[in-house]
Formats: C-alpha cells, structure tokens, sequence
C-alpha cells in the first residue's frame, strides 16, 4: 500500500486521551529558517542530506559515557542544519544561522561551547547571520572554507594546572584564522 494524500483521508478514529498542556507548532520554520534551507538546498544539491533543527547529543557523544554532567551539557541544546554524506550518513558540517538572539552575552557563551565542542568532535560550524537576502556565493564560499578547516586540539591540561577554560577556544580561533589567511 502506498502512502496518500493524508488530508483526503476521511476515515477518522476517535480515541479518548488524557489532556496534556502542548499544541502542535503552526509552522515547523520560521521565515528565516525555511528560507535559509532552500539556499541550502540549492548549494548542497542532491549529493548530501540537510537535516534540520537536531539535537546535538544526537551527532557527538561524550567521550566518557558515564560522566552524565558532560552529556547534560549537551542534551537539550541543537543546531540549526546539519549535512550529512548520504552512503553512509555520516556528519560532515553544521550550519547555525544567527539571528539577534546571537548578540547576547549568554547566547554567545553557548555558541562558543558549541563551537569548540564540534571543533573537539571534527566536526567543521559555519556561522551565516540572518539575513532578507542572501548571496549564494558567498554562502557556499564559507561553507567551503568552513569544511576544510581542520583542528588540532591541544592536551588536556591536568588537573592541578591552573586554566582561565577559554584556552581551547583561543587556539581553535587562532588556527582558523590561520586557515582563512
């Protein structure tokens, strides 16, 4: 049997259900978002998945499964686009697109954890503000350049030595740099 039009379907089935306080969503992007992925989907093409909105806990995991305070950092927070090679499906860049939201100290304070998190993973963030319109080429430009930066991560420092917790981030920015010169 294949799948139909389901708002042809006109057989209801009425099942009595305990009432729960959340409504199904109006539209499952916003303006932005739907806009953005149809850029992306025109720059992608069909060579690779572009899965929307996922979980990060869904494409890294800590690295020791039983420390539950490293996947509790992670566990409720997503990116906007994942891509992913199609055989197999496997990651291969996230796109954030940032909105305002983005300016707030709080915000970027996440977006700098997340950066360095998939930068520690191998996993390349491209970061495109929001924008009315966009140019495609430059889009693609700095999904291109996004890719082919690769990390390198230092020691994890011991215990007793003393760390600001922003070391990390300061030489993953330097070697990006380093890349795009």
């Amino acid at each position: 049997m294949r799948f139909k039009n389901m708002e042809n379907n006109t057989n209801e089935k009425l099942v009595e259900i305990n009432y729960q306080p959340y409504a199904k969503k109006r539209y499952f992007f916003t303006v932005a978002e739907l806009k953005f992925h149809e850029l992306l989907k025109g720059i992608i093409g069909d060579n690779y998945y572009i899965f929307p909105k996922v979980r990060i806990c869904d494409i890294i995991e800590p690295r020791n499964k039983g420390k539950y305070a490293d996947f509790n950092r992670i566990k409720s927070k997503h990116v906007d686009f994942l891509i992913c090679t199609k055989d197999p499906i496997t990651s291969k860049i996230i796109v954030e697109l940032d909105d305002r939201s983005h300016n707030a100290p709080t915000r970027q304070e996440r977006d700098s954890f997340v950066d360095e998190i998939f930068a520690n993973s191998g996993i390349p963030i491209v970061h495109i503000k929001v924008q009315y319109e966009y140019n495609k080429e430059e889009v693609t430009s700095r999904i291109l350049e996004a890719y082919k930066t690769k990390y390198v991560v230092k020691e994890k420092e011991k215990a007793s030595s003393k760390s600001t917790g922003c070391g990390g981030l300061a030489l993953i920015l330097i070697l990006i740099i380093i890349a795009i010169i």
